[in-house]
């Protein structure tokens, strides 16, 4: 989010003990142009959409999902997605800046934490939403290319999807479905 020409602040999300915790990187009442109705309205629809279950109106951050958006269920984390295919036609979820494989958007799926990557491509998202309207999709756990036991794929065979940077924070001994 950007609050001035030259600067730009980043938005943060965490829970703790059923506490949601929001943070910016700017101090509103002394930063530069932090203080502006563009940069307050914002923030305030971020705030709303991360706190809320109101709809996140994506084309108000740059047409990408607030960073920490959190869906709990399969189901939210599905209407979520499409609607951010639908009002958006950015090519990823989150904004990619120089290092795009950085967690994004965060999900509770099966009582487990899954986090999709900024840089998780717009076509994964549209095979995705596909499967799980169709009742195909099921989040499991398997390898990544490394050999940890930490990425998230949805397709029926288990198989991965190109563009689909879904994983979990805490590596798995074994496989599992979610």
């Amino acid at each position: 989010m950007h609050y001035s020409a030259e600067k730009t602040t980043k938005l943060y999300r965490g829970e703790a003990e059923g506490v949601v915790f929001l943070g910016w990187s700017v101090n509103i009442q002394s930063g530069f142009g932090a203080n502006a109705n563009t940069f307050l309205q914002q923030l305030g629809r971020w705030v709303a959409a991360t706190t809320t279950d109101a709809p996140v109106r994506v084309g108000d951050v740059d047409g990408v999902l607030p960073n920490g958006t959190h869906a709990d269920g399969l189901d939210e984390l599905t209407a979520l997605l499409e609607r951010w295919l639908a009002e958006s036609d950015e090519p990823t979820i989150g904004d990619v800046g120089t290092f795009g494989g950085r967690a994004w958007l965060h999900a509770t799926v099966g009582g487990q934490p899954v986090v999709l990557n900024a840089d998780t491509k717009r076509a994964a998202i549209e095979q995705f939403v596909d499967h799980a309207r169709a009742g195909t999709a099921t989040l499991r756990v398997v390898a990544n290319m490394k050999g940890t036991i930490n990425k998230v794929v949805f397709r029926p065979d288990g198989t991965s999807t190109p563009g689909w940077y879904c994983y979990i924070p805490t590596p798995l001994d074994a496989p599992q479905e979610l």
